[in-house]
């Protein structure tokens, strides 16, 4: 399958971003090596992953990739009950970007792993 064959589901179909913002997709794959591509000029990011757990991705290079992004920017988007995100927030989040947090749909069917955040 070629990169450019699946879609993440998230983008528009059209560009409707206002001009003068950039922004950018940081995404870790299900399984894979890195790659990058652009999609309506949005660039995307796929970080390398040896798979996942639990819906976690088991992909240490997202968080270099993440301090990276957001230290190019004034506000980042990030999932919560995700260890390497909270990892890189702890990391590399400068104090002048603001942070919008939001809660992994997977997480609900399993509530064991709920209790844990």
């Amino acid at each position: 399958m070629s990169k450019a064959a699946y879609l993440p589901s998230f983008l528009p179909s059209r560009d409707i971003r206002p001009t003068g913002i950039a922004h950018s997709v940081l995404v870790a794959r299900r399984f894979g090596w890195r790659y990058r591509l652009t999609v309506d000029a949005l660039p995307i990011e796929a970080v390398t992953s040896l798979g996942t757990v639990f819906s976690m991705p088991l992909a240490i290079g997202y968080i270099p990739a993440f301090v990276r992004t957001v230290r190019k920017g004034k506000c980042s988007r990030a999932p919560r009950a995700i260890p390497l995100t909270d990892l890189a927030i702890l990391l590399g989040l400068p104090a002048d970007v603001a942070l919008v947090i939001y809660w992994h749909a997977d997480i609900v069917g399993y509530p064991r792993l709920k209790r844990l955040t």
